[in-house]
């Protein structure tokens, strides 16, 4: 069973210079409902009168049988801010990319029911 492993990383995207030996790099994927803590380096609440906040460069990496970890947010990523899209012959939206697994000190269900999602794109 093949899937990712996910490590938010402290390098700014203009100091990449090449490509990981494993995987790839992602960088614009936009959190809605919550923010990054630069400072704690995990998900944290929204500042008052901002919905969006840019999340660093984030290396995926293939893993065989991988599990989540307890103290991280399986956070869905959306191609676009509607969060709705055509189900395909699979059974998953159109719209839907993958669950990117961000480090938290909450318990899941509070990022759950605040409907926290990174998003790909801001507009249609």
């Amino acid at each position: 069973n093949l899937s990712f492993e996910f490590e938010v990383l402290h390098t700014a995207p203009a100091d990449v210079e090449t490509g990981p030996a494993d995987g790839v790099y992602v960088f614009g994927l936009y959190l809605e409902g919550a923010r990054w803590d630069v400072d704690s380096w995990m998900l944290a609440d929204s500042q008052p009168g901002k919905m969006y906040d840019l999340l660093p460069l984030i290396h995926f990496k293939p893993a065989v049988g991988h599990k989540q970890a307890p103290e991280t947010y399986a956070c869905p990523v959306y191609k676009t801010a509607v969060r709705k899209g055509v189900l395909s012959t699979t059974g998953m939206s159109t719209n839907y990319v993958v669950p990117v697994e961000l480090p938290t000190d909450c318990a899941e269900q509070k990022w759950i029911l605040a409907g926290v999602a990174a998003l790909c794109n801001l507009t249609d």
